[in-house]
């Protein structure tokens, strides 16, 4: 395994991206509608790039590794602009989010 691909391991395990605890904001429905318990995420959409091991004529194969394109994360919205949001239980619904007051 290359130096690189060491490196894209280590940050594939680690793939949790901190958005900031300085970004706070108010959801409209902060605990599931099925269970009552709170928001543990929101659901997230992100590009990647699948890795290539090129080979003679032409032929490649996957690496098995993906760099993440973090500055693609975007929530996952419906047509009312309501983000996506997951409870412990697994259960998704969406709610209105807002800045802090």
């Amino acid at each position: 395994m290359s130096a690189t691909e060491a490196s894209l391991k280590h940050k594939r395990q680690h793939s949790v991206r901190h958005r900031g605890s300085s970004d706070q904001f108010l959801i409209a429905t902060p605990s599931c509608p099925q269970c009552n318990l709170p928001a543990r995420a929101t659901l997230e959409t992100l590009t990647g790039q699948a890795l290539l091991e090129m080979g003679p004529a032409g032929k490649a194969r996957y690496t098995g590794y993906t760099a993440i394109c973090w500055d693609s994360q975007r929530s996952v919205r419906d047509v009312e602009g309501r983000v996506t949001l997951e409870c412990h239980q697994g259960h998704q619904w969406q709610s209105h989010v807002g800045g802090a007051k």
